[in-house]
């Protein structure tokens, strides 16, 4: 049992680890590589014991999805925060160009809304324990951070089969690309273009994965054509995937993220390490 959980968790860190560094990617102002970055990384986590699939869902964060506080408050989510270091960033040339682009397309847009720099970590935990923050908002429901730390994971991985599914409900989510303290109505929160959005972030998680030797597979269907409806539609194509593929342990739903306030003013989750902004990943 010990062998099976402590290769769950290195497939998961492997995973974070990928994320952090994508995420950064993102971050208009890294640029080149840093030999000390460490970056705060929160997880929505629940287990699905019937599959003995461990299921994560990670938000990538950015200044441009809605967020529905009341929503969270419901169904009783809670957010999971872990420091990693040693974390190496490039930004990928093909992002580089997105930003090149963007620059010169939107030089001239509206100012429509302030978007506010905020670190959810120490200073907006509620609960701490060994360098883990955990911000909890819900109604009726509390976390033992140590205990749930060290809950055993009933999975095993064969690096020989498929392993990891990634998969995004709301694939269409893109990504803010300039950095500049507001948003402007004239780029949509979403794109059609598997190279903003998405898509383009579960490319990259799976190259590295599949460059450690995890075998992946990496749903790209277009699930929020329609926002409604769209975790029912993603759910019933997933639990076809993983009864085809029954070798699979970890199912990945990538998202963004974002926080939007009443003032009409967003908030984006950014972190300063050695001077330099850093995503956080919610």
């Amino acid at each position: 049992m010990n062998n099976r959980t402590n290769c769950v968790k290195k497939a998961v860190t492997t995973v974070l680890r990928s994320l952090l560094a994508l995420v950064l990617a993102f971050s208009v102002f890294m640029t080149g590589t840093d030999n000390a970055l460490i970056n705060l990384i929160k997880i929505s986590t629940y287990i699905v014991n019937p599959e003995s699939v461990i299921m994560h869902t990670v938000s990538a964060s950015s200044e441009s999805l809605e967020y529905d506080e009341k929503a969270v408050v419901e169904s009783g989510d809670f957010e999971y925060e872990a420091t990693y270091s040693a974390i190496e960033s490039e930004i990928p040339s093909d992002v580089s160009e997105l930003v090149e682009k963007a620059e010169k397309e939107y030089a001239d847009s509206t100012n429509d809304g302030e978007i506010i720099e905020a670190d959810y970590s120490t200073l907006n935990a509620t609960s701490e324990f060994d360098g883990v923050y955990v911000r909890n908002t819900t109604l009726n429901f509390g976390i033992d951070i140590e205990e749930y730390l060290n809950k055993t994971v009933s999975a095993e991985i064969d690096n020989s089969k498929v392993s990891v599914l990634i998969y995004h409900t709301h694939t269409s989510e893109t990504y803010e690309l300039l950095d500049r303290g507001f948003y402007t109505e004239s780029r949509s929160v979403r794109s059609e273009n598997s190279d903003e959005n998405m898509i383009r972030v579960g490319e990259e998680i799976c190259k590295i994965l599949e460059e450690k030797g995890y075998k992946t597979i990496h749903d790209t269907t277009v699930y929020d054509e329609t926002v409604s409806g769209a975790y029912e539609r993603s759910r019933e194509n997933v639990s076809k995937i993983l009864k085809e593929n029954p070798s699979i342990q970890i199912v990945l739903d990538i998202h963004r993220d974002s926080i939007y306030q009443k003032d009409s003013s967003r908030i984006k989750t950014v972190t300063e390490i050695n001077g330099r902004k850093a995503a956080q990943i919610i």
